[in-house]
């Protein structure tokens, strides 16, 4: 059985013998990589890896630990999350492939509820698979979350709103 932590004159440390895989560094890795191929114009291999970033991702960094350096890395990683979920959101609609956007954009708007344009986009979804229920639902859902900063959805939102269920 590997040791985990070994202590050398008082002092406790990771084993350096085991091999270590840090979620980190994984997902950092793969959202690097789903940037470089999607700046490369290879949308399928930017899929594949913000996929991958994206369930390497396994929650917020050192959470529980406080501190100027853990709360400026999870900001730092959160950033580059939301930043995976828009580009394969994004991605996965330019290609059609509407249940991977949906699936990125709903878990963007967990984390970002008030993007409009991430709204916007899942009603288009919703309405290229002829489900106006759901595009009714999704702009209910926004002008919901407005209401609480006593704003309405922008005139361009409520234009394609209306576009889409005409």
């Amino acid at each position: 059985r590997a040791r985990v932590l070994v202590s050398r004159h008082g002092t406790y440390r990771l084993d350096e013998a085991t091999e270590w895989r840090l979620d980190t560094e994984l997902f950092e890795r793969a959202a690097t990589e789903s940037a470089d191929a999607e700046e490369r114009g290879e949308v399928d291999r930017a899929l594949v890896a913000g996929r991958r970033a994206w369930s390497a991702y396994g929650g917020e960094f050192l959470d529980g630990f406080d501190g100027d350096w853990p709360r400026g890395e999870r900001q730092r990683l959160q950033t580059l999350r939301l930043g995976v979920l828009r580009r394969v959101g994004h991605l996965a609609f330019a290609a059609d492939r509407a249940a991977l956007a949906l699936d990125a954009y709903r878990a963007l708007l967990v984390e970002e509820p008030y993007e409009e344009a991430v709204h916007l986009a899942v009603m288009e979804l919703y309405s290229r698979a002829g489900r106006r229920d759901r595009v009714r639902r999704q702009y209910v859902r926004l002008q919901d979350l407005l209401k609480d900063l006593r704003v309405e959805p922008s005139p361009e939102a409520q234009r394609r709103y209306h576009h889409l269920m005409g």
